[in-house]
């Protein structure tokens, strides 16, 4: 099956802060249970005055104490212009809400992922999300917990230097 072009376009985006803390007291030998709870992920929409250039910003934080034995805690934020394509015949913010805030997730779990490839531990890889939202309350379903442990390393990696 051939594709279709999207009814949104991403514009451009940018990385607007990231923090990647590695936790020094992390034993990778115990196990870690990480869940879709312990993230913060949080997107808004603002439509430009003509309300055909939309800004959504994204922020993906976990910050869990070191007790819970993590690799890794971060915060990322990001920001994106995004523009529904002429002749769209449905409600525009709803295909921003739901598609935007997508894109740029989709990005910063490949940013995330690449930097803290970097550290000392496994990198973690978040889990796919949605951020569909049924205009009627009613339909809108829960996400259940998903587990988003790293893979499992004998030991932890030295830094040179």
């Amino acid at each position: 099956m051939k594709p279709a072009l999207a009814h949104l376009s991403c514009l451009d985006y940018t990385v607007v802060a990231l923090s990647v803390l590695a936790n020094p007291d992390m034993e990778p030998t115990k196990a870690t249970e990480l869940t879709f709870d312990d993230l913060d992920i949080q997107s808004e929409t603002m439509p430009d005055e003509a309300g055909k250039v939309w800004t959504v910003g994204l922020r993906i934080r976990q910050e869990l104490p070191p007790e819970r034995n993590v690799p890794y805690n971060f915060m990322l934020g990001m920001r994106g212009r995004f523009e529904v394509v002429e002749g769209y015949r449905n409600d525009p913010e709803w295909l921003v809400r739901t598609n935007a805030p997508s894109m740029l997730y989709s990005a910063a779990r490949e940013i995330l992922r690449m930097v803290m490839a970097m550290g000392p531990y496994e990198p973690i890889l978040l889990p796919a999300v949605s951020f569909y939202q049924s205009t009627a309350p009613a339909e809108a379903s829960a996400i259940a917990d998903v587990a988003v442990a790293p893979k499992k390393r004998g030991r932890a990696r030295k830094k040179s230097g």
